[in-house]
């Protein structure tokens, strides 16, 4: 059987050209399916690569350490019963006068960003009827490190962001105007399909242009 050992730097594309012409000519293979499987081996690698750099951060993240005796309160209170309506209780208390509703609905619906099945709201008012307050002072109540807020968003902005920034995340608008079409797309397919998956072009060493992918993941709530 013949055998083939070579130093290999896969983002060198002169390289890999070389590379792949030597093989080729040594095993009997095509050049193309020597290019096409070191391109998704490449592919593979920056996704493992990835995973680990966001495994790594989340590990290295600073969060907030919560006391046992106050962790242990915590579950018990999560076992009352009643549940609901002493967290509605408890949400009156932080500013929320009325809507009794409108913010215990909003406020499951917020911490489902853990979940593996998100939900989402769309708050509708008229001007001035507290839609902003009520949004803030319930996402206000989750772990600030899982929050995103957005005033406005550009057109590409979502899908430019690394791979893992937007798993189990609660992102919060304060205003639809504030999105483009591009963009009210991309928070869409990160609602529905939890993955945008961007078809782009990118340069090589030599200038010329190739096809890559690129991924931004959820799910958000």
């Amino acid at each position: 059987m013949n055998r083939i050992t070579l130093k290999l730097d896969l983002y060198e594309f002169n390289q890999v050209e070389k590379t792949c012409k030597t093989v080729a000519e040594k095993l009997g293979l095509r050049k193309d399916l020597i290019e096409k499987d070191l391109s998704q081996l490449t592919e593979l690698l920056e996704f493992y690569r990835e995973k680990k750099i966001h495994q790594k951060q989340s590990h290295s993240s600073n969060k907030i350490e919560v006391p046992t005796a106050s962790a242990t309160k915590c579950i018990e209170f999560l076992k009352s019963e009643n549940l609901i309506q002493k967290f509605n209780k408890l949400i009156g208390k932080c500013g929320i006068v009325g809507e009794e509703n409108n913010r215990i609905l909003l406020f499951v619906i917020v911490s489902s960003y853990k979940m593996p099945d998100t939900l989402h709201a769309l708050i509708q008012g008229s001007s001035g009827s507290g839609k902003t307050r009520l949004l803030k002072i319930i996402s206000d109540l989750m772990p600030t490190e899982d929050v995103k807020k957005y005033t406005r968003v550009t057109d590409n902005s979502f899908y430019n962001q690394d791979e893992y920034f937007f798993v189990n995340k609660l992102v919060c608008f304060e205003d639809l105007d504030g999105l483009k079409e591009d963009s009210q797309l991309a928070v869409r397919e990160l609602q529905s399909n939890e993955i945008l998956r961007t078809s782009t072009s990118l340069k090589d060493k030599n200038g010329s242009i190739t096809g890559g992918e690129r991924i931004v993941r959820g799910p958000i709530a």
